[in-house]
């Protein structure tokens, strides 16, 4: 019945009935607290005592434990005889070692009783309370410098005696009505502030996770549950927000990669292009320069390209550069990098070469791909690949110039009968010096 009159009640009325209540039940307590104050203010002050009378003890163990005299301190640790409290009291030495100890005749442990060294131990004074016992550690210090440990362990026995004598028979009834106050707290308590405590928990939850789709149960229609609702529907607004902010966000990320893949990537090959060759030139060439490793460049232009224009359409044309370029594509090295410049003219990166031949070696075979007949629109279309060799750094250790003499090599190709590689020589540019580059625009 008082848990349903509880639902009932707005969030103000169960506080206050339950503050009501706890007022009424601790003023039954008051004669507890009294005895209560009295017990921990005699536990307090034997923690005191305990206290001096171990910084006293430790201060005059210092130089014992210094001048490692077992007898000594074994004499001083006896003093403790006349205090009927006194349970055990050891000392160690600076290694967590057993030094020297002593024990009330009534609580004599025997030598593998006693307790390790405490590992909490630094230069601050511990204290531990527990229910029948209370011990202290305290560091042994010479000059400032920790050179041992002192644990005094007292009983708290004659204070739990010296309570029951005074309360009785009030006691057991004073804990019984702390008891009873504790438990009907407790449950009115969690009764009245559950939804709170699960709201919370969900609010946690949300900022840990982000994830919106949680909801908050409502179950009660007080002002718990008005917020509740209104925290659900702010997380359902939050969902929407969050759900379009991801589709713009992924839509803008593939717009980006799509610029992103037309600004370096030919539309038509899949090969990166011109723009991207050059940032790609100009890295190979500075890795080649700063490792000393060899590497080429292939210039390499289409032979017959506009005859199979001229003849069949650009159409043609186009299926025929897909093709050109997947075959020179497959006789490459996976380490090697294929471009196209624009119309039939490509461009191979050949990092990190054995020796020159090994260039020579990949042109060949570059030029041996293309041989093969290309069926167009039901026709065979013969083209070839002419193909000029340079590289670095033993023809040039800048982008540009090596660009220019690949092509110079080219040309050469060409001027010896297509469908051939021809490498770089000196003697090529004197040749070529008036004739005007269809990469010259590469530069920069």
């Amino acid at each position: 019945m008082l848990i349903r009159w509880l639902q009932e009640r707005s969030l103000r009325q169960k506080m206050m009935s339950l503050n009501l209540f706890g007022v009424t039940v601790t003023l039954l307590a008051t004669f507890a607290l009294f005895a209560l104050t009295y017990y921990f203010t005699a536990r307090q002050h034997l923690t005191d005592s305990a206290v001096a009378t171990a910084r006293l003890l430790a201060q005059n163990a210092a130089p014992m434990l210094v001048f490692e005299d077992q007898g000594a301190t074994q004499t001083l640790l006896a003093s403790l005889d006349t205090q009927t409290e006194t349970l055990l009291a050891i000392v160690y030495d600076r290694r967590g070692e057993f030094f020297a100890a002593w024990a009330h005749p009534q609580a004599r442990p025997d030598r593998g009783a006693i307790p390790p060294a405490p590992t909490d131990a630094g230069v601050d004074i511990i204290r531990r309370l527990q229910a029948d016992r209370l011990e202290i550690i305290v560091p042994i210090l010479m000059q400032e410098e920790r050179v041992g440990t002192f644990f005094l362990r007292e009983s708290l026995r004659s204070i739990d005696q010296e309570i029951w004598r005074f309360m009785g028979i009030g006691l057991v009834l004073a804990l019984s009505a702390i008891a009873l106050t504790a438990l009907l707290l407790h449950q009115l308590q969690l009764r009245a502030l559950t939804p709170v405590f699960e709201l919370a928990a969900l609010a946690e939850r949300v900022a840990r996770e982000y994830d919106y789709r949680l909801r908050a149960p409502v179950q009660t229609d007080d002002e718990v549950g008005r917020l509740a609702h209104c925290f659900n529907q702010m997380l359902e607004r939050i969902e929407i927000r969050e759900r379009n902010l991801n589709i713009e966000i992924g839509e803008r990320r593939a717009a980006e990669c799509r610029l992103d893949r037309l600004a370096h990537y030919d539309s038509l090959t899949q090969l990166p292009n011109r723009y991207f060759f050059q940032k790609a030139l100009r890295r190979t060439v500075e890795d080649a320069v700063a490792n000393e490793q060899l590497a080429a460049l292939m210039f390499i232009d289409l032979d017959n390209f506009k005859y199979v224009n001229d003849t069949a359409g650009h159409d043609a044309g186009d299926v025929l550069l897909e093709v050109a370029a997947k075959r020179l594509l497959a006789a490459l090295r996976s380490s090697d990098m294929l471009c196209r410049l624009g119309g039939d003219e490509f461009a191979a990166l050949l990092p990190r070469l054995g020796d020159i031949a090994q260039a020579q070696a990949l042109a060949e075979r570059l030029i041996a791909t293309m041989r093969t007949p290309i069926l167009i629109q039901g026709m065979e279309m013969m083209v070839g690949a002419s193909i000029g060799i340079a590289c670095c750094p033993t023809h040039a250790v800048e982008s540009a110039m090596l660009l220019r003499q690949a092509d110079v090599a080219m040309y050469a190709a060409k001027q010896s009968g297509k469908n051939a590689c021809r490498l770089f020589d000196p003697s090529m540019a004197v040749a070529a010096a008036v004739r005007p580059t269809p990469v010259a625009t590469l530069k920069g």
